[in-house]
């Protein structure tokens, strides 16, 4: 099949959101101190393409974030016949605001509700909340119709 028409590409990008918007976790890829990647699984929130994660301030995973603004995201789900992969690669902003990070409080019990309260912050901050927006640069979809997988660069 050849390369997306601008009328395809409108379609692939209505399709990716689709995708993204329905999908409920993502693998994340950062770089380790010790220069090898590190995958894990995320819970996560989308808008246009701009993704939203939750964490604590002193997980390892935010080392890492402060250490590179640099992450890659993996959406992977079944399909009758395959898989449809959609990766992101992207540029991390940390957001400490409380009022930012209970918005996405509210908006991840929505999605990911588990019936347990949020636990509360401890003494010194070492369970301060954290808002990371991932703004992407890249992304490469496979599994969509398309030869060679396309990439789209503009957001």
């Amino acid at each position: 099949m050849a390369e997306a028409s601008a009328l395809d590409e409108a379609k692939l990008r209505t399709d990716l959101l689709q995708f993204v918007s329905e999908s409920k976790f993502i693998m994340a890829v950062s770089m380790g101190r010790d220069g090898y990647p590190m995958a894990r699984t995320l819970g996560y929130l989308n808008d246009d393409f701009n993704i939203w994660l939750y964490t604590v301030n002193q997980s390892l995973k935010m080392q890492q974030f402060r250490d590179s603004s640099k992450i890659t995201l993996l959406w992977r789900e079944p399909t009758p016949h395959f898989f449809k992969f959609l990766t992101m690669k992207g540029n991390l902003e940390i957001f400490e605001d409380a009022a930012i990070v209970n918005q996405v409080w509210e908006r991840y019990q929505a999605k990911y509700y588990s019936g347990r309260p949020r636990q509360a912050e401890g003494e010194g901050g070492e369970m301060q909340r954290i808002v990371i927006k991932v703004k992407p640069v890249y992304l490469r979809a496979e599994g969509f119709g398309f030869s060679p997988p396309p990439v789209l660069r503009e957001f």
